[in-house]
């Protein structure tokens, strides 16, 4: 008798639990995310870091090459991003553009048009110098 009342409460809990997009067990990374910042973040792809861009810079009779280093959160996969017509677009703006904080606008209004208007979030860049 025993038995047969905690199986049909077994089954009628079971029949009860949470079941849906909100269940402890279908919570996915995205709403985790979602849940900590607040935001609804829309993009999958975690940022996707580049080859690195070398320039070689000289100012007063000193040469120093400068390495910079770009990463992009988008919808687009690393193989997508370093294609040479994209990396000509940024690379072009790494040498026309010599106010470095204007670097990341720059290069994130670019690869809207190259790449489309939602396929990048935002830009990010590091650098480093490399004395001679």
């Amino acid at each position: 008798m025993k038995k047969a009342f905690f199986l049909l409460a077994a089954l009628l809990l079971a029949g009860t639990a949470e079941s849906g997009p909100d269940s402890p067990q279908t919570i996915s990374a995205k709403m985790l995310a979602q849940e900590k910042t607040g935001e609804n973040p829309s993009f999958p792809c975690p940022p996707v870091t580049l080859a690195p861009f070398y320039l070689i810079q000289e100012k007063a009779a000193k040469v120093w090459i400068e390495r910079v280093i770009v990463s992009i959160e988008g919808e687009k996969t690393a193989k997508e991003l370093n294609q040479p017509r994209v990396r000509n677009v940024l690379f072009e703006i790494l040498l026309s553009e010599p106010e470095k904080s204007a670097w990341p606008a720059k290069m994130q209004a670019a690869m809207e048009q190259v790449l489309g208007k939602t396929a990048v979030h935002s830009v990010h860049l590091s650098q480093c110098f490399l004395l001679f």
